[in-house]
């Protein structure tokens, strides 16, 4: 019997799904090609050559994109000991300053050591390997050798007594009494004449006394009056209420106001300063950051140069470490920065800390009087395990906060404050720590390490039910990913997702996904392979364009791919598919009718030069080159009047699953034999492909396609066609055992819709 199937779509990607249990737009092999569900699948986009970033190599490097805006993009390379900023647009380095220095850059792995973040004008530099120490310096202590005495009241017929280090000084008052003045100045002559010249005792304002010890010692100060105490207070080591408070007293001198008995959370401090009480300090306590320590900043100078500094952290400026403490944070390392509803945010250990609303750099509380809506934020993950903080990422009106095996969502009413704030366990899957997740719109995507491979799960909130869910995507490719993950990159713009592991960096791993509405028509997973020697620091997305940071055995390159689909070449009808491509002119040697490029980079392969629109109708074309050295080429005749195309060749292949005959239920009979005649490829805007047959312990037949069809419009003399169509090609074999594959390994597009395949069926048995 001869039955035809059809094969409607070409864009879900690899499965390593046993291949009965496939769909039939799933594929064995899937390299150098992007599968969309608008365009269908199409040879991946070439690598634009934009600059070589330095000649030396690195072991280990972390790398980070600033988008600043379209006028200003840069690529930041931490290294140990060394910070390099280069101009995204021109490749041109900037000049780095470190006015502080850089030992904060030191890291003996800078790929796990550094984490970035740009907030503005502002990219915070993070050090995880260094804790976090408060400085030396310390509130200014009052003098020792001072103590205060305030004349609260002067009531008629009482005694008054001021001891100091065991001398006294008495006055009383008859029945007519007094007034503050005399009671102060009658006490302040009395000690002066008692205590003698050992001491200074003299009255700065009416009623406050001021005992000053010659020799430096300690005032020992106390009071007493028949009063009940109130009339006399010794104010030097603090007094119980605010109202006690001389309106005149020495500038700089602080004094605590006492809280409840027993409550030193309660109590506060003030200082005397520019005429009046202002909270303050306690005297003597560490309140200011080792900057040294702590996060740096990197800025754009006027000039175009870039600053590495310490940042100025705001001080504890009231309270103590009981009512006003020092963050969780210090002695702790940070592993990550993040900013999230108008505050820097850091998270430490188990906690999530976040600065004071709109003053990034302050984590200490306004007041301690009382917690305000805007003091900072310091709260732990609360969990039965151990959940060290590796990533937070804003997701969803949230912050979404990663340890190794739990996924905490940080939430707040209307008004982000430390009275409202809360962190709840909103998912349990194990994630990798190497790896900070990626968001695409309403999705977030994390990997999972499973031994020698890696899992990816994709992280949202599910509307219907009201939680949140983590499915795994490469639940049928449960080993195409390797170990060792260190980068997700992500393009909304493209539904595109990019993942780099160290184990092979020379592979990018690509995953395409398309919802419409609640239902995913697409999850396809592929590679993107670079030579062997290659290996990629870094991938980021900014729109369609990715920008990749490439080190190779002469240095480390920048390089970018751009997704957008139907792109084409300046000044041509289709895209020149030639990796580290570049627009350069040659020179001409007349005398041996040769033409030479020089690259700006060394290279070895197979290399292809495409003449540009100033050609005319050989625009397009392309010519066969010879390599004379790492960085020249050569080609036979003249093609040095105007610049053309040049690049590196690269290989799409696609191979698709064995097919099989299916049952109404769209179940595989795998009872029937099956032989295939052959197949029909849906193609599109496409100029070559060839498509190997390999049977079963047989050799391989090639069928070739380039476009060059008698009769079309599409056929010039001199430049390529690109034309859409069928093309048929035998198969003749067993379903079982054969390989199908698309093969592209010139400069020229190719684009594939759809295929269906005819054969000849026996069925042995009938399903029931």
């Amino acid at each position: 019997m001869l039955i035809n199937k059809s094969i409607a779509n070409m864009f879900n990607g690899v499965s390593q799904q046993a291949a009965p249990l496939r769909q039939s737009s799933q594929c064995e092999i899937q390299d150098n090609a992007v599968a969309a569900v608008a365009t269908g699948l199409r040879k991946r986009p070439p690598t634009v050559h934009l600059a070589k970033l330095q000649t030396t190599t690195v072991g280990s490097a972390f790398s980070h994109l600033i988008n600043r805006d379209t006028h200003e993009r840069y690529e930041v390379l931490l290294t140990n000991g060394n910070l390099a900023v280069y101009d995204l647009l021109t490749g041109a380095a900037r000049p780095v300053y470190y006015p502080d220095g850089a030992s904060y850059l030191s890291a003996t792995d800078p790929a796990s050591a550094f984490c970035l973040v740009t907030v503005a004008d502002y990219t915070f530099v993070v050090n995880k390997t260094i804790p976090v120490r408060m400085s030396v310096n310390r509130a200014p202590s009052n003098p020792a050798n001072v103590g205060y005495v305030v004349v609260a009241a002067s009531p008629a017929q009482h005694s008054f007594a001021i001891y100091v280090n065991g001398t006294a000084a008495n006055a009383s008052l008859g029945e007519s009494g007094g007034n503050l003045g005399n009671l102060s100045g009658t006490l302040t002559a009395n000690l002066a004449r008692n205590l003698g010249s050992a001491y200074s005792v003299l009255r700065i304002s009416e009623n406050v006394i001021k005992i000053v010890r010659n020799d430096g010692n300690p005032v020992n100060l106390s009071t007493s009056d028949t009063y009940g105490n109130q009339a006399l207070l010794p104010i030097s080591n603090g007094t119980a209420r605010f109202s006690n408070l001389p309106v005149t007293f020495d500038t700089g001198y602080t004094i605590r106001i006492f809280g409840e008995e027993g409550n030193t959370k309660d109590s506060y401090y003030v200082e005397y300063k520019d005429g009046g009480w202002v909270e303050a300090v306690k005297p003597g306590t560490a309140g200011t950051f080792d900057a040294s320590t702590l996060p740096h900043k990197l800025v754009r100078r006027y000039d175009g140069a870039f600053l590495l500094t310490r940042v100025d952290w705001d001080s504890r400026k009231t309270g103590d470490e009981d009512s006003n403490p020092a963050p969780s944070f210090v002695g702790r390392t940070i592993n990550d920065v993040f900013f999230f509803r108008n505050r820097l945010g850091f998270l430490s250990d188990e906690n999530i800390l976040m600065s004071r609303a709109g003053e990034f750099f302050s984590f200490f509380g306004a007041t301690a009087r009382a917690v305000l809506d805007s003091d900072p934020i310091d709260i732990p993950a609360a969990h039965t395990k151990v959940s060290i903080l590796n990533y937070a990422v804003p997701f969803n009106k949230v912050l979404l906060l990663f340890s190794d095996q739990t996924q905490f969502q940080l939430t707040a009413g209307d008004i982000l404050a430390p009275k409202t704030v809360r962190v709840d366990v909103v998912t349990e899957f194990e994630s990798n720590i190497r790896c900070r997740p990626a968001a695409i719109g309403q999705e977030l995507f994390f990997p999972v390490e499973r031994g020698n491979s890696t899992g990816l799960r994709e992280y949202f909130v599910d509307a219907n039910n009201s939680g949140n869910d983590a499915v795994e995507i490469t639940a049928h490719v449960p080993t195409y990913l390797p170990s060792g993950i260190f980068k997700l990159a992500a393009s909304s713009n493209e539904d595109t997702l990019i993942a780099v592991s160290s184990s092979t960096p020379n592979i990018l791993y690509l995953y395409k996904f398309y919802w419409n509405q609640s239902e995913k028509m697409q999850s396809a997973w592929g590679r993107i392979l670079f030579p062997d020697s290659d290996r990629v620091l870094e991938a980021s997305f900014i729109g369609t364009n990715c920008y990749l940071v490439i080190q190779r055995i002469d240095g480390i390159y920048l390089e970018s791919m751009d997704f957008q689909p139907y792109l084409k070449a300046p000044g041509l009808d289709f895209e020149v598919h030639l990796d580290r491509r570049v627009l350069i002119q040659g020179e001409y040697n007349s005398a041996l009718g040769l033409t030479t490029w020089t690259l700006p980079y060394q290279d070895t392969g197979r290399f292809t030069a495409v003449l540009g629109w100033q050609y005319g109708f050989s625009a397009g074309a392309g010519l066969n080159l010879t390599q004379t050295s790492a960085n020249t080429l050569q080609t036979t005749g003249n093609y040095a009047a105007y610049p053309v195309y040049v690049g590196r060749n690269y290989t799409m292949q696609y191979r698709f699953s064995e097919q099989y005959l299916t049952d109404r239920n769209n179940a595989p009979m795998l009872t029937a034999n099956l032989k295939l005649r052959r197949f029909i490829l849906n193609y599109s805007l496409s100029g070559y492909f060839r498509v190997e047959v390999t049977p079963l312990a047989r050799q391989t037949y090639v069928y070739k396609f380039t476009g060059a069809n008698l009769g079309t419009a599409a056929l010039q003399l001199g430049r390529p066609p690109i034309t859409s169509g069928s093309f048929k090609f035998p198969v003749q074999t067993s379903n079982i055992g054969v390989a199908i594959d698309i093969i592209n390994d010139t400069f020229l597009p190719s684009t594939f819709q759809s295929a269906e395949w005819e054969a000849e069926v026996a069925i042995l048995s009938k399903r029931s």
